[in-house]
């Protein structure tokens, strides 16, 4: 054994000069190092994302520790090792090393290993729905955090300790507990490991939240922090994503795509999970663009690393013309948390829109009365003020329409999301039109049309451009949702059918014809139907 190599490597792990630890472990036989230099070899792998040499150094780590009778430290190693396989998405190996992690631990006295048990202990708390279990046990990761010196420990319990009083609806409490946290990583407090995952969970929430601003200055934080580390560490990838989703938010599609699939490629290499965020995010971008068949794949191989893949799929099934599929896809996902509120308001956003394609008039009912009660933030707020607007659209009530999307579309703009903004303006000028108010309408859907066209959604800008229908006036003074009654006329529907195809109430319909009728000087469908056909309508 080279002690003297041995020595070097190791002070150059705990000083996280990685590249150096790497080169240096390498002139060394692992068969030769105990627990504690083993445990540092892991390490060197991880951050040099070389995943599967780091879990065996793990390994050998464990044995070197139980051998020894250090049992907190052979404890220790089997909670990283299930962390690494959860990570991996090897849940009944990761299942195993933290039953052995508790093993270790039986008989020995308070530890700040207790503490990351705790952490496991409040993350299967968030799955089970079990709020105070989550408190109480972030509450043991703090203090022990504390008693034992261990700031990773009790930054991360501060963190849970947020997320909980977040999914409480306690937003001002639950951010606050971010910020703290947050200060005890700009600080330098916490080590590199925990350093990326404080920023990764703070940086996720704030965007779940629609709390754009925070999320933009922790990212950027994280980006600066990014900046310090190697030029293969990990975290750079996870902290491109969130980079990118801002950008994609922000409107900057083309350059959001481009560092999306950068991002996609490196997470690949070392954190599958992580890379199925980035391919969620992805299908988003591509969504946004009016690119289905690429979102679609995109969405898909989110879901075969382990991800959702919904609504994502869903929406982009409804944007081909698909809703029954879309529906279909919705019922059939597993029901979301009531411990993820964001995931919830995404599930509950996706089926409004479906419903409202499909003449879903319950379907929609439910949906917009979900969201709003499930609205915890401005962004979650303009999401049932859109489904309400598009409720009220289907039971022929515009006034009411008019004023909630026009809400939606102010919220959203004021966040700063181009394309969500453009998308409730859409729905501002259906609801005018839906009062009689034509020209302003369209001043909505141009001014719709552009912003989308602004931020490179050429397929929504396309949609916007139908609204708006051919520049030359139609015939007889006719507006273009008449013409579109009429149309639907000429080809036989009848007025429910005509509403289920417009998503607008049967009394709508009926409004509509007797302008029709009026404006074509008929009084039966018969012949409003044959004035289609000469007027070249049909």
């Amino acid at each position: 054994m080279d002690e003297r190599t041995l020595t070097a490597a190791r002070d150059a792990a705990h000083a996280y000069r990685w590249a150096e630890a790497d080169r240096l472990f390498r002139a060394l036989d692992p068969r030769d190092l105990d627990g504690p230099a083993l445990d540092d070899l892991a390490d060197t792998c991880w951050w040099s994302c070389r995943l599967d040499d780091s879990i065996a150094a793990r390994q050998h780590a464990y044995a070197r520790h139980h051998g020894a009778g250090r049992s907190a430290e052979a404890a220790m190693a089997a909670w990283r090792l299930f962390d690494a396989h959860l990570m991996a998405g090897r849940e009944r190996v990761a299942a195993g090393w933290l039953r052995c992690a508790r093993s270790r631990l039986d008989g020995v006295p308070e530890c700040a290993v207790h503490g990351y048990l705790a952490f496991a202990d409040a993350e299967s708390a968030f799955h089970r729905s079990d709020l105070a279990a989550v408190w109480e046990s972030a509450g043991r990761m703090v203090a022990l955090g504390h008693r034992h010196g261990d700031p990773d420990l009790a930054a991360m319990g501060t963190v849970v300790r947020g997320r909980s009083r977040i999914a409480e609806g306690l937003l001002d409490e639950g951010l606050g507990l971010f910020d703290e946290a947050m200060c005890a990583v700009l600080a330098e407090e916490t080590t590199p490991l925990f350093t990326g995952w404080i920023h990764c969970l703070v940086v996720a929430e704030c965007f779940a939240l629609g709390d754009l601003d925070r999320a933009e200055e922790w990212t950027g934080a994280a980006m600066a922090w990014c900046a310090s580390l190697e030029p293969d560490a990990p975290y750079r990838g996870m902290c491109r994503i969130k980079r990118v989703e801002l950008s994609a938010l922000r409107g900057e599609l083309d350059e959001a795509e481009r560092e999306c699939r950068r991002a996609c490629d490196e997470l690949l290499a070392y954190q599958p999970s992580s890379a199925a965020e980035g391919y969620t995010v992805l299908g988003e971008i591509l969504r946004r663009r009016g690119a289905a068949a690429d979102a679609e794949r995109a969405f898909a191989r989110a879901r075969d690393l382990g991800g959702d893949g919904q609504p994502g799929l869903a929406l982009v099934r409804l944007t081909l013309g698909d809703a029954d599929t879309a529906a279909d896809m919705l019922a059939g996902r597993s029901p979301v948390s009531a411990l993820d509120p964001a995931g919830r308001v995404r599930h509950l956003d996706a089926l409004a829109e479906v419903a409202h394609a499909r003449g879903d008039l319950p379907g929609l009912k439910y949906a917009a009365a979900g969201l709003a009660e499930a609205a915890r933030s401005d962004l979650e707020g303009a999401a049932a003020d859109a489904s309400t607007a598009r409720l009220r659209l289907m039971e022929g009530r515009p006034e009411q329409a008019l004023a909630s999307a026009r809400r939606a579309c102010r919220t959203l703009a004021a966040l700063g999301l181009p394309w969500e903004a453009a998308r409730a303006r859409m729905l501002v000028g259906s609801a005018r039109a839906e009062t009689g108010d034509v020209p302003g309408a369209r001043v909505d859907w141009a001014r719709a049309r552009a912003e989308f066209a602004e931020v490179g959604a050429r397929a929504d800008a396309e949609r916007a451009a139908g609204f708006l229908g051919p520049s030359t006036p139609l015939p007889h003074g006719l507006t273009a949702r008449e013409a579109e009654v009429l149309r639907l006329v000429a080809t036989g529907g009848t007025n429910r059918s005509i509403a289920d195809a417009l998503h607008i109430s049967e009394h709508t319909v009926a409004r509509h014809l007797n302008n029709i009728f009026a404006k074509l000087g008929v009084s039966s469908r018969a012949a409003a139907t044959a004035v289609a056909f000469q007027s070249h309508l049909v």
